[in-house]
């Protein structure tokens, strides 16, 4: 079979003489087809697609033959093509087959290649359809609300040893994050194969059940070959996530009709039993008696799904009935023979602590454990915490009015369970440090019951840093609800002041101050804010990324970047809001939609609405603003080309931008601000009035 080709595409722009400089864009015109030709005899293609254009080099043992079939692209200079950096150029008739796996795998919380159908044209020839792949890449982790992390797969080589192969080598050799989690799942792999650590602490028990099921129902064999196996670090999380590849069912009749009689009858075959148990990945994982356990809900959960979604595909329905009623044959996995030769010791611990609930009392005196609620109660008073203050698994914490909690420079309080804090206006719940200047703050992982607070007052914050385990928020909530009223974050010097992940929530009067940097961060999220006040921030006031908010009657002053920062395919409705003091009001990029009315903003350094694209994966970005009073603005609004900013329902003309260079020399930097920002930052001078 003709190899793969890697292609490296070069893009040219032109680079704009100022931030927002005004220039006549001439798009090309709509081109549903993906060109590829020969420049010369150099070895070099020319890639064209609508308004795209790009020269690619290739690397192929037929050099004097270019073909489009499994070329595998890699743009370059932070180019995108269908949303994506990288990806493979599939035949139809081979990767149709693997969508609804994939897409199956997507439904249930795993992360698996996007497909795209796209008429591909070689030279003069004829436009035939293929599929575009998604490559491995950060573009694949963060359009399934992951954060960016090593991507791996096993070195086939040497199988069944398990060495591990990063995605981008040299990427993450440079990185000095990624190569620490590298490292990390590496640890990890070799401390479970060595026994020296539970299954739970190495991966992720519900994406792994999941991804095994989806495999198991459709029938997706070779998806758990260990050639094929993918896997993706989640550095939130410190676990390892299975990544979907090479999905192909082996009962879709698209393969069916391509196969010979005697491999259609084998298949046929396969309905009688089970997969799993002779593929050595998901047999060694599944002696996990609570893996398998998930897996086995999972599979009636999936196998549910298809047969009441329907599918013309007989022998895919015939499977899932015979799951969903469990009229399969028991399941008896094979004795699979793997071991792990890292380059990483074996870690003998996840990097997150844990603790049992023994533990946890005979640590922390002022706690009681309440049976009843299922949580750890703190009596009322001021204590000192001994170290970092970790939650038994699942387990709530309870603070009433009246209780402070201090806590050492380097310690935390870390959650799985339901935070409830209810203090009252003269008596609020308080955490801080215990020696007045700092502590790295709170973590709750995940909570299947809501998280509560009311009358809280957070102080000094750092972020976490825990060995190889870094965070950006001083509080962080991940995959839970999180009702917050009447309280107080201050003085932080976190990346994120609040980080908010995977969440709902709703906030009502929290007002977040001295903030080092942005001061709250929503990443993956639905939720309203309503009330309180953001004020004396280093960065954004308010940024959200793949996320659906609405801000109303919010105060925000004396704010270093951008009062409203709405980015990566989000949707914002703010209302009677008051922005005073801030370097620009209210900026929508990167595929977003911002519309804010009824809202004051003053005092505006650099430009009061932006709308443009700093990150070409996500396309152009809208604003519609209305009924907004301007006072002390200088530059109204900029909406790059592409983009779309209306005021009143007046749209604005569009500009040429070179966000880069925003970004780079302009008002966007990051970094040392001037010194009237720095003084609204560190809450030297009046605030606002």
């Amino acid at each position: 079979m003709w190899p793969p080709v890697r292609v490296r595409v070069a893009i040219g722009s032109a680079i704009a003489m100022s931030w927002f400089a005004t220039a006549t864009v001439t798009a090309a015109a709509e081109d549903p087809v993906l060109r590829i030709a020969r420049v010369g005899d150099s070895g070099v293609v020319r890639l064209s697609y609508g308004n795209f254009r790009g020269e690619a080099e290739f690397d192929s043992s037929e050099p004097t033959e270019l073909r489009a079939t499994n070329a595998t692209v890699e743009l370059k200079d932070g180019a995108r093509l269908f949303g994506m950096r990288e990806f493979t150029i599939r035949p139809a008739s081979e990767a149709l087959v693997e969508a609804p796996v994939f897409e199956r795998l997507r439904q249930v919380g795993v992360l698996a290649p996007r497909q795209l159908a796209v008429r591909v044209a070689v030279g003069d020839g004829t436009p035939v359809e293929y599929i575009v792949e998604e490559g491995f890449s950060k573009e694949l982790v963060e359009s399934q609300q992951r954060r960016e992390g090593v991507l791996f797969r096993f070195d086939p080589s040497v199988l069944p040893e398990l060495r591990v192969v990063p995605s981008h080598a040299k990427k993450v050799r440079k990185s000095k994050a990624r190569r620490a989690e590298l490292g990390t799942a590496e640890g990890l792999l070799a401390g479970f194969f060595h026994g020296d650590l539970a299954l739970a602490d190495a991966f992720d028990l519900d994406s792994m059940a999941a991804f095994f099921a989806v495999a198991e129902v459709t029938g997706a064999e070779a998806m758990l070959a260990l050639p094929n196996l993918r896997f993706y670090f989640n550095p939130v999380i410190q676990r390892i996530e299975p990544v979907g590849y090479r999905g192909v069912p082996a009962h879709d009749p698209a393969v069916d009709s391509a196969l010979d009689p005697a491999l259609d009858s084998a298949l046929d075959s396969a309905l009688d039993g089970w997969i799993t148990p002779s593929a050595p990945w998901p047999a060694r994982l599944l002696e996990d008696p609570e893996l398998s356990a998930r897996f086995d809900q999972q599979l009636r959960n999936v196998a549910h799904a298809i047969v009441r979604a329907g599918t013309a595909d007989a022998k895919a329905t015939t499977r899932a009935r015979a799951f969903e009623t469990s009229t399969l044959p028991p399941f008896v996995p094979i004795e699979p023979a793997l071991f792990v030769r890292a380059e990483a010791s074996g870690l003998r611990a996840n990097p997150i602590p844990q603790a049992a609930l023994a533990e946890a009392l005979a640590r922390h005196p002022f706690l009681e454990w309440v049976e009843a609620r299922h949580v750890l109660a703190a009596r009322a008073g001021s204590w000192t915490v001994a170290g970092s203050l970790v939650l038994p698994e699942g387990v709530g914490l309870e603070l009433n009015a009246g209780t402070t909690l201090l806590f050492e420079p380097e310690a935390m309080l870390l959650a799985t369970g339901p935070l409830r804090f209810s203090g009252s206006e003269p008596a609020p719940v308080e955490l801080g440090p215990a020696d007045g200047t700092s502590w790295q703050g709170i973590v709750a992982l995940r909570s299947a019951e809501p998280h509560r607070w009311q009358h809280v007052v957070v102080r000094k914050t750092t972020g976490i840093r825990q060995g190889s385990w870094n965070l950006t928020g001083g509080v962080t909530f991940r995959a839970s609800e999180v009702e917050i009223s009447n309280s107080r974050i201050d003085t932080s010097s976190a990346e994120d002041a609040l980080n908010l992940i995977r969440s709902r929530f709703t906030f009502t009067g929290l007002s977040i101050t001295r903030a080092a940097s942005d001061a709250f961060d929503c990443d993956f999220c639905r939720g309203t804010m309503r009330g309180g006040r953001i004020e004396r921030v280093g960065g954004d006031g308010i940024d959200v990324s793949g996320s659906e908010i609405t801000v109303v009657g919010v105060e925000l002053a004396a704010i270093g970047d951008k009062a409203l920062s709405v980015g990566e395919v989000s949707r914002m409705t703010a209302r009677e809001l008051t922005i005073d003091g801030v370097g620009t009001a209210a900026a929508s990029k990167d595929g977003s939609e911002l519309r804010i009315e009824a809202s004051k903003i003053s005092a505006v350094e650099q430009i009061a609405l932006m709308a443009y694209t700093k990150k070409a994966e996500y396309g152009p970005a809208r604003l519609d603003a209305r009924s907004l009073s301007l006072q002390g603005v200088e530059h109204p609004a900029v909406a790059q080309t592409g983009s779309q900013l209306s005021i009143d329902g007046k749209p604005r003309q569009t500009e040429a931008l070179d966000v880069d260079r925003l970004y780079r020399e302009g008002p966007m930097k990051k970094g040392p601000k001037t010194s009237k920002q720095k003084k609204k930052a560190n809450g030297k001078g009046p605030p606002p009035q």
